[in-house]
């Protein structure tokens, strides 16, 4: 199918679900098992373009300037590759579905690794730079406006900082970030060594209206526990 340019917004007289009785019951009817890797995902794309892609299974992908939509869950996650990005497929040698413990090789503990100390990353070309070798990302889950099910945002390092000054701001204002509609969107941006590369940004789009928050904590109950039991993403040459 062919891909359609469209902005995402949430209207207040959207539903989530028609009832979480029949969402329930869709999730066990149709899924025995689930890997957050299983459900929709948006990219953050390389080479600093600035649209999202989002993936659907069932209509096909579209693009998209700006998401719109609820944070239900985030974890931080670490991976490790030991070889340079190629564009071809590859496991991680290592990743921390908690970025606490790692599995594989190295494995162990994520905060004593040498390779999740600064100054050991390298880039594509296989340059050495100021980052960590094993990367520190963080997992979003985000419901968009129309979707049963939340999409995941896999965030990667650079743009880790943009992300935590947002949740910092929505402390300023007593919010959870599941309690606060968010828009994310992409930005150009240069790092040092000259590469170009996307990267997120956040904006607040108000309160999650109080009658739909038991409908968000029932999706974090649902959906919670999958980021904790992530395994390691297979890297292709096609994002960050």
């Amino acid at each position: 199918m062919s891909k359609q340019q469209t902005d995402i917004a949430i209207p207040e007289s959207t539903t989530i679900a028609t009832t979480q009785a029949d969402f329930e019951e869709s999730l066990r009817e149709n899924v025995t098992s689930l890997s957050i890797w299983e459900l929709g995902r948006v990219k953050i794309p390389a080479g600093g373009a600035t649209s999202w892609e989002i993936e659907d299974p069932v209509t096909g992908p579209t693009s998209a300037k700006t998401l719109t939509g609820i944070i239900v869950c985030q974890q931080d996650v670490r991976q490790y590759y030991s070889g340079p990005m190629t564009g071809e497929t590859a496991p991680p040698d290592c990743y921390s579905p908690d970025a606490k413990v790692g599995i594989g090789n190295p494995g162990g503990a994520c905060h004593a690794c040498p390779l999740a100390q600064w100054g050991t990353g390298h880039d594509a070309a296989g340059n050495a730079t100021k980052g960590q070798a094993c990367g520190l990302r963080k997992h979003l889950l985000l419901l968009l406006d129309g979707r049963r099910m939340p999409v995941l945002v896999n965030v990667p390092p650079t743009s880790l900082k943009s992300l935590k000054a947002y949740l910092l701001g929505l402390c300023d204002h007593d919010l959870p970030y599941y309690k606060a509609v968010t828009e994310l969107s992409l930005v150009s941006a240069k790092s040092a060594a000259g590469p170009t590369y996307s990267q997120l940004a956040l904006r607040f789009g108000g309160p999650v209206p109080a009658d739909r928050l038991p409908t968000i904590i029932e999706y974090r109950r649902i959906f919670g526990p999958f980021l904790g039991q992530a395994a390691g993403e297979t890297r292709g040459g096609d994002e960050q």
